[in-house]
């Protein structure tokens, strides 16, 4: 029993003024547990619902991957789960549902089942954790493994006995948060996180040329159909990732720098962005690196990056700048 799927209870769909707002958040809390469990080696991976429809879509990555647990793990500091709360919780209950049905044991740790420890377990969740989750996780997920009964020596556990909610002893504050590992930030990047549709040409450590398709559809894009500028510089970070050889195995390559950064006019849903990335000058363990944006063979942006390979950061395995 080792392999988990991670997921939160934030649907920014079912928010329509964050929705409107066009600003999608990183699942924080969500990859620092991960990156917790697989440092203790467990496989992990993630059902990202931030611009998820529909909670049924689980379905898919729960039939897939056929994980043992299933871990609805929010951001307790995030204030947009009290927002819509009513319809997050629904899509929480319905995803612990079908969890359930393909065996899943089911963990939950947000701020909503803290004060409803009961219904979520009512609703099917085997445990609740309650409080800092993160080390209170990695025990009850190691004694669920290897097959301990009993478990109310583990703190911050809220699970049903003979039917009745019970609640362990509360768990001290953690005090060395460095102790934790930096979170998994690759995990999030699949669609739409992933801004590389096809690599046309690529010599590494010289130059890449890739391909993004701005669409109609795209979560990505704002109300008036534009790419953000933001986005833009991500677009040229995931590109100029491919085409740097990471000097050790394990870790990520981060962008640590933009400049003359340039976008004229703005890059809209139909253009098919060709983007070209030329290797400066390496630094170590990173590089400098120089990008062109053209659509239509027309320039339309460009910069200078900075990226350096990080050990010990999320895996190498999805490619681009993180």
């Amino acid at each position: 029993m080792d392999k988990i799927l991670f997921s939160h209870s934030y649907f920014m769909r079912f928010d329509p003024k964050q929705w409107a707002t066009g600003q999608p958040y990183p699942p924080l809390a969500t990859i620092g547990a991960a990156a917790l469990m697989r440092e203790h080696g467990y496989q992990v991976s993630l059902f990202d619902t931030m611009f998820v429809e529909d909670p049924d879509e689980v379905i898919k990555r729960l039939a897939a991957g056929r994980p043992d647990f299933f871990v609805v793990y929010d951001d307790g500091f995030n204030y947009l789960t009290k927002m819509c709360l009513t319809n997050m919780r629904d899509a929480a209950h319905r995803m612990i549902r079908m969890a359930r049905q393909y065996g899943c044991t089911v963990i939950l740790s947000s701020s909503d089942s803290t004060d409803h420890y009961g219904e979520y377990l009512q609703k099917g969740a085997d445990f609740v954790l309650l409080g800092e989750g993160e080390q209170t996780l990695l025990e009850l997920v190691n004694a669920i493994r290897d097959g301990q009964q009993d478990l109310s020596a583990i703190r911050g556990v809220a699970y049903l006995k003979d039917g009745i909610p019970l609640k362990t002893a509360a768990r001290p504050v953690m005090r060395e948060l460095d102790t934790l590992p930096l979170p998994a930030h690759l995990l999030p990047h699949a669609f739409p996180f992933i801004l590389v549709d096809r690599i046309l040409m690529l010599e590494p450590d010289r130059w890449v040329v890739t391909v993004k398709n701005v669409t109609r559809n795209d979560p990505l894009v704002d109300a008036s159909g534009n790419l953000p500028p933001a986005l833009v510089a991500e677009v040229m970070a995931q590109s100029a990732g491919l085409a740097m050889t990471p000097p050790t195995a394990g870790g990520a390559t981060v962008l640590a720098r933009l400049d003359r950064f340039r976008c004229r006019p703005p890059l809209r849903s139909g253009d098919q962005l060709v983007v070209t990335v030329r290797v400066v000058r390496r630094l170590g363990s990173g590089a400098k690196v120089r990008i062109s944006i053209c659509v239509a063979g027309r320039y339309r942006a460009a910069g200078e990056l900075v990226l350096y390979h990080v050990r010990g950061l999320g895996s190498t395995d999805a490619g681009g700048a993180s």
